[in-house]
């Protein structure tokens, strides 16, 4: 599998698809909708003009687009012109943004009018070089064919920032075999058909919306996109039997729910609900399958271009609860913490390898990543396998937060806890939560003689970090944290004082 695009090259898919399936709808959003043909003429003058301004070097180019039909432009002239991409969480702060910008030596940022004015922040800070869209999108430069054009499989496509085990995020390289291969893999499973059209109403700058983009230009299918997720706009969409194919977190699954009539079923053209961002209640799971949406959990993770393994079509009902089998293009097994495989039944970490799996991240040597060895990813997930091969995850070895589908990372944020005055040292922990799956709580250890109010803390914090980053629930002690005799903070201990408060 490997040797298919290891050295043989692959082609621009929109300058294909222009030819292949010139009529079919390629990208649409509330306002506006290209054709395959006419999304070739937008990408070819976007990539000539990116050519005209840019230099040419392999550092990637920065976009800090909402989701919609400039994002795709943006996506694909990149890829046009042989620079990977990079797309920015618009819910970040300036501050988060600079870092990554800085961290990934950025010099051209792409960027919409909702977001001018943070991006003529982040000019001034990082002194990168802006360029509109509304610019790149002008017939005024000689138009660049990706006709002839050939993407070798091994270059980066696309560098996406996810959170690291230290707690500072990790911006990881996948390239275009790695989106070729998702693709192909998320066709085995599911299939492809001629009027597929993927409602992608979840961020496009996660990898799980930028696969849907990709995955639907190699396919030759369509894709309409939301700005951001409304439970009444999905249904609405939802119930027009146009949409073939979604993908939600379980937040957002609840909510459309919440908003759909019970007794009213959704149409019988939506043929495939992929669920994954965290945990589902079985009766979630229930409540949606007897609506008439066919769920399949999927399990996945930035590193491996979205998908690991999913429930096949076929075992929708029956596998309610399980993360599914692995997908074509990944070798999934199980390690206990004595590097053996567990029985079945046992818990072990999820390890990947395969032609989705990144190459590593930027500026870390994969040969010596702390996740990456000997070609296999170790997740810091685990999960049991039963007799028919199916994983039903069990958790994090780490302590990774998923909150709304979104990641957060303690450490990150307790270190910005811990610069507030007063405050000595924080815990950031998860509790369950019915709507989130998870919600951000933190104890906070602030000197003797300080005041510090948790309106203090909140306000302090959301003009730092990104709003699902900052803790719902706060303690505030002058007692130490509970921590082992060699150091390490127990972090059940912190779960558990938080419950008796």
């Amino acid at each position: 599998m490997d040797n298919l695009t290891q050295g043989v090259a692959l082609p621009d898919w929109i300058a294909l698809r222009s030819k292949t399936h010139a009529g079919v709808s390629a990208v649409s959003s509330s306002d506006e909708s290209l054709s395959y043909e006419q999304l070739e003429i937008e990408v070819s003058h976007a990539a000539g003009r990116l050519l005209s301004v840019v230099e040419k070097n392999p550092r990637p180019i920065a976009s800090l687009t909402k989701s919609g039909v400039d994002f795709a432009i943006a996506l694909h002239s990149a890829i046009r012109i042989s620079r990977p991409i990079l797309p920015l969480n618009t819910r970040l702060t300036v501050n988060e943004l600079v870092w990554q910008l800085q961290h990934a030596e950025v010099d051209y940022l792409l960027f919409d009018e909702s977001n001018k004015v943070i991006a003529e922040e982040l000019a001034v800070i990082c002194e990168v070089r802006l360029i509109r869209i509304s610019e790149l999108r002008e017939k005024s430069s000689s138009p660049v064919s990706g006709l002839r054009s050939e993407l070798l499989p091994i270059d980066p496509l696309a560098i996406v920032f996810t959170s690291g085990t230290t707690g500072n995020p990790k911006a990881t390289v996948l390239s275009h075999r790695n989106f070729y291969w998702s693709a192909v893999a998320s066709e085995a499973n599911i299939g492809v058909r001629d009027n597929d059209l993927w409602l992608a109403c979840m961020p496009l700058f996660h990898v799980g919306g930028l696969s849907i983009l990709l995955r639907s230009a190699i396919y030759g299918t369509s894709v309409t996109t939301h700005e951001s997720f409304d439970e009444n706009l999905v249904n609405i969409a939802l119930n027009s039997g146009d949409v073939t194919l979604l993908s939600l977190v379980p937040t957002m699954l609840e909510r459309i729910l919440s908003v759909q009539p019970t007794k009213i079923r959704y149409p019988d053209t939506i043929r495939a609900v992929l669920l994954g961002g965290g945990p589902a209640t079985p009766e979630l799971i229930r409540q949606g399958q007897l609506r008439g949406l066919p769920l399949l959990q999927t399990y996945g993770l930035t590193e491996v271009t979205s998908q690991v393994t999913t429930v096949p079509i076929s075992n929708a009902f029956e596998r309610a609860g399980s993360a599914g089998l692995p997908l074509l293009a990944a070798t999934v097994r199980l390690d206990s913490s004595d590097g053996v495989e567990p029985t079945l039944g046992k818990p072990g970490q999820i390890l990947v390898k395969g032609a989705t799996v990144t190459s590593g991240y930027l500026h870390e040597n994969a040969s010596v990543s702390d996740k990456i060895r000997k070609g296999w990813l170790h997740t810091g997930d685990l999960a049991i396998r039963d007799d028919a091969g199916f994983l039903t995850i069990q958790g994090r070895s780490d302590d990774l937060i998923v909150t709304g589908g979104e990641n957060v990372h303690p450490a990150e944020v307790e270190q910005v806890v811990e610069r507030y005055p007063g405050v000595i040292e924080a815990a950031v922990v998860g509790l369950d939560d019915v709507e989130w799956g998870k919600k951000i709580a933190s104890v906070v250890v602030v000197e003797a003689d300080s005041i510090v109010t948790e309106e203090e803390l909140t306000s302090y914090l959301r003009d730092r970090i990104a709003g699902y980053k900052v803790p719902r629930i706060w303690l505030i002690s002058s007692d130490p944290l509970p921590r082992t005799a060699s150091g390490k903070l127990k972090r059940y201990a912190v779960i558990e004082s938080l419950f008796n408060f």
